[in-house]
């Protein structure tokens, strides 16, 4: 589980509870309450979690907890398409992808590929404004 990896990791980067939780900015209890499975942390919390811990984020979810995680992803993404107009579903093996009156019937890593490009092309917006507002930078 979540909780016992983060101990795990904490443990063999020789952390305690609090210097872990003064490094994320939170209380001591929530390192506790995470690592005692009680309390879940959000996405946003592993990731800063995994960057102390010098981890990838993966490295902290389960196997099982990392397809959900994929499985949200994708159903946020299918969600978004949807309110582009696009109604996205899988049936049996192909991807279908419903517009303007028509249905398109594609293979399953076509979405795959619109996802990269996706996040690619996100990653390059996000990379510019940042350039743009450069002059705003300061450090965490």
């Amino acid at each position: 589980m979540v909780g016992e990896n983060i101990k795990k990791f904490r443990k063999q980067m020789g952390f305690t509870q609090k210097e872990l939780a003064d490094r994320l900015g939170c209380a001591e209890i929530t390192i506790r309450q995470y690592e005692s499975n009680k309390r879940e942390p959000s996405i946003e919390q592993l990731g800063k979690i995994a960057d102390i811990l010098n981890l990838h984020l993966f490295d902290l979810i389960d196997f099982t907890t990392e397809m959900d995680l994929l499985n949200s992803y994708d159903n946020a993404m299918i969600e978004y398409y949807k309110r582009l107009g696009y109604h996205i579903a899988y049936e049996n093996d192909y991807l279908v992808i419903r517009h303007n009156g028509y249905g398109y019937k594609l293979p399953t890593d076509s979405f795959l590929s619109l996802e990269n490009n996706f996040r690619l092309d996100a990653e390059y917006n996000i990379d510019e404004l940042l350039k743009k507002y450069e002059s705003t930078k300061f450090d965490l």
